[in-house]
């Protein structure tokens, strides 16, 4: 995984090849509620580069996030977020191979104002 991001804070998954709307299987759920945290999720091609799929997008709790058209990476500012609320993150890749990497977190929660990664 480039970037920031350790490989255990993040959830991957992938379409297999397969068309239509590809989600996470479970989501994630978190313990905590902060009062804002960022949500993100880029795709993959098969030499790990990104690559723009047809659609993304995400909810939590069933409530709609957005959603992006032909682009690498879905990403939102959520406020209000309780624990125990389930976020998914799903994309559409037609029948290409793509794999995609998703991730929560609190902005300014540690050390010189960084991001503290969200574990389930």
């Amino acid at each position: 995984m480039r970037g920031c991001i350790g490989n255990d804070n993040i959830r991957r998954w992938n379409n297999g090849g397969n068309r239509g709307l590809i989600c996470d299987k479970d989501g994630a759920t978190y313990r905590v509620t902060p009062n804002t945290m960022y949500i993100g999720m880029t795709t993959y091609d098969t030499n790990s580069n990104p690559t723009a799929v047809d659609s993304m997008s995400g909810s939590v709790d069933g409530l709609a996030l957005g959603r992006t058209i032909h682009e690498s990476h879905f990403g939102v500012v959520y406020n209000n977020y309780r624990a125990g609320q389930t976020i998914r993150m799903c994309f559409d890749a037609g029948s290409r191979f793509v794999t995609a990497v998703a991730a929560a977190m609190i902005p300014g929660s540690g050390n010189n104002d960084e991001f503290t990664v969200l574990l389930e």
